[in-house]
């Protein structure tokens, strides 16, 4: 009991009876001042707790590093709270060596308690013996004025040198853990997709106008067969490009597509050449030439298109001629949905020229090989 009325008391009933056991650092309290009594009573004390413990054999004893821990910090409390020097005759070289012994010994005591646990989880014995070096050159230096240059702070330095390569690197990481990944949706092979890529089919919806010509029709409730008459028309128009295609560059952003063209376009209202009423329409087929030229990788490009074929009236009477049929297009979103503008004349001879068809068409188109490309994405 009457250890406990001194600060020394304290010092060493803290130590022994923390629940920390190894894995705080020891108490710092400003407040606390230990005599060269104390200090005596203090030492002695871990001087017993460092004599009983031996470590085990197998490098991992957890109850003698901890017993070797608790003498390691009574002397750390001792060498942090070591009296300061009484006045300036006593020399500060010598009172400094009193407080380096206690921080040798206390060094000494953090190293064999982390020899008997040399893992990296016990690594916090090595850290504390850093942290008590480092506080005990701040003291000297400050509290007790030794010159920083003396030979006993280049010993601390080497000391603390050692201490740094003795700490232990952080383990690897644990592996991941090993389970059943949800099976992976097997991507299409690169070949497959390029041959979707190589490919146009692109059917159109739109609207014709244009004007007919041809001999024949009633004049004066006469039937005439010499009368060149003229009619203009309207109607719904529907086509199909099925074309190969080709791409341009370095980095395939361009195309030329090279095919075959076919549609149906619809005339109303019955023409004046025509003697009686029937379905009328106007059939047209043949090449069908095409550059894609992307004015940015996705969203825009612009199709110059030319059309070579043939152009068929259906109804009352029945003609044919060739045509050319120059049209632009312009796609959005990788040529997915075009928006189309084409004209169309007759290219035929002079004498060929007695019936013959205009018309300009605007339409709308999807390209189906291009949904069907997405969709192995």
């Amino acid at each position: 009991m009457y250890l406990l009325r001194s600060p020394a008391g304290w010092v060493v009933a803290w130590t022994l009876l923390s629940p920390r056991s190894a894995l705080a650092a020891p108490v710092e309290d400003a407040t606390l001042t230990l005599t060269e009594s104390d200090i005596a009573a203090v030492y002695n004390v871990a001087n017993i707790l460092s004599n009983r413990p031996h470590c085990a054999a197998g490098g991992n004893d957890l109850a003698a590093a901890g017993a070797f821990d608790r003498a390691a910090s009574l002397l750390d409390v001792a060498a942090r709270h070591y009296p300061p020097r009484p006045g300036p005759r006593t020399a500060a070289a010598i009172h400094a060596r009193k407080r380096l012994v206690l921080v040798d010994e206390a060094v000494q005591l953090y190293e064999r308690a982390y020899q008997c646990a040399p893992e990296h989880p016990q690594r916090h014995h090595l850290e504390r013996a850093l942290d008590l070096i480092d506080a005990a050159r701040q003291l000297v230096v400050d509290g007790d004025q030794l010159p920083p240059d003396a030979p006993e702070l280049d010993a601390l330095a080497m000391r603390r040198k050692d201490l740094v390569v003795r700490l232990p690197t952080p383990p690897p990481p644990p592996p991941p853990p090993d389970f059943d990944l949800p099976p992976r949706r097997e991507r299409e092979a690169p070949v497959e997709r390029r041959v979707r890529g190589r490919f146009v089919l692109r059917p159109e919806l739109g609207i014709g106008i244009g004007s007919v010509t041809n001999q024949g029709g009633t004049v004066a409730g006469v039937t005439s067969g010499s009368i060149r008459r003229t009619s203009r028309y309207s109607g719904i128009y529907g086509s199909l490009v099925a074309a190969a295609r080709f791409p341009l560059g370095a980095r395939a952003v361009h195309a030329f597509s090279f095919g075959g063209v076919f549609g149906v376009q619809q005339v109303a209202p019955l023409p004046d050449f025509e003697t009686f009423s029937a379905l009328r329409s106007i059939i047209q087929g043949g090449l069908h030439l095409e550059f894609a030229l992307h004015a940015h990788p996705r969203w825009f490009s612009f199709h110059p298109m030319l059309d070579f074929g043939a152009q068929i009236y259906v109804g009352g009477k029945k003609f044919g001629r060739p045509h050319i049929a120059p049209a632009l297009g312009l796609c959005l979103d990788r040529e997915l949905v075009c928006f189309t503008a084409r004209a169309s004349a007759p290219f035929a001879l002079p004498e060929q020229l007695d019936a013959k068809i205009f018309q300009a068409q605007f339409g709308l188109a999807v390209d189906l090989m291009r949904i069907a490309e997405r969709r192995g994405d």
